[in-house]
């Protein structure tokens, strides 16, 4: 049975939900485990539900028991939904089922896409029995910014991008529009909030990276002018967006990664936390 957490409650049970964040086998994403996010940054997150109208937080009960926590949000104006937290100590395939459900009920023209680490199978299996397919494996990669220092890339070969310029990022990106909710309409309205480079390669665009700002900073993305893969430039790329981030502030670095930059990210120091997966359902299925 799933019931909605009143704020007077929250204490209860915010902690319990932490504690089954810590476990890969029964959370989602993000991940608490990661050595970069804190019990605090959790609780603090979780607290944001009730003063916003597009997220509400449904607690899980198996025989009467507290089995499980769903912290969800939904973007009405892309039907869009994911979770913030989602976990089960026991009962997954059983909570996940009613939350399809309700879903299904209330938002029935949502996207949805959950991520996950591997570890959570149960999760995974019983979502693609229910129509959905993966959208996204990629390595879940971090870079402590402590004291670390990085050389500048050269003036001539990167280009801040801002509203001005920004069409030399958007030639690039836009082969990735409809792929990714942040594509080049939704980093634009929010380009404040983005450190965003192109890269030059014998004076033309050859790549971009895209990465939004904060304590922990996230990249997003390193592009490639016909998805060609060009060491040099992803190297040239990494070290400008480390380099921006120690100046503005950040203590971290996340990047969802593939396999083939993982191994860069490690030479630049980045380490990795494990793999995820995203599995989506872009509508219902028809009824027969």
């Amino acid at each position: 049975m799933l019931v909605p957490l009143k704020e007077s409650d929250f204490a209860v049970f915010v902690e319990q939900a932490y504690e089954m964040a810590l476990i890969p086998e029964i959370t989602s994403y993000p991940v608490y485990y990661d050595g970069i996010k804190t019990k605090e940054d959790y609780i603090e997150r979780a607290g944001k539900a009730f003063g916003r109208d597009d997220e509400s937080i449904l607690l899980f009960y198996k025989e009467d028991i507290f089995c499980g926590w769903i912290h969800y949000y939904y973007l009405a104006d892309d039907q869009y939904l994911d979770t913030v937290s989602l976990s089960a100590r026991t009962g997954t395939e059983q909570m996940l089922g009613e939350f399809l459900d309700f879903v299904e009920g209330q938002y029935p023209d949502a996207m949805i896409c959950l991520g996950f680490p591997q570890e959570n199978v149960t999760a995974l299996t019983y979502l693609q029995s229910r129509g959905f397919v993966i959208g996204e494996q990629s390595w879940n990669m971090a870079l402590h910014l402590s004291g670390t220092q990085y050389m500048r890339s050269r003036a001539d070969s990167i280009l801040r991008i801002d509203k001005e310029n920004y069409s030399l990022f958007q030639g690039i990106h836009s082969q990735c529009d409809g792929d990714m909710y942040w594509d080049t309409e939704h980093i634009f309205k929010d380009l404040d909030n983005w450190m965003v480079f192109v890269a030059l390669w014998q004076g033309r665009p050859a790549g971009a990276v895209y990465c939004r700002k904060g304590s922990m900073a996230e990249i997003f993305g390193i592009d490639f002018v016909d998805g060609i893969y060009v060491p040099d430039v992803q190297k040239e790329l990494l070290n400008v967006v480390i380099s921006a981030c120690c100046e503005d502030g950040s203590r971290d670095i996340v990047y969802f990664c593939g396999d083939i930059e993982k191994s860069a990210l490690m030479d630049a120091g980045f380490y990795c936390i494990g793999k995820y997966i995203m599995v989506e359902r872009r509508k219902l299925p028809p009824c027969f």
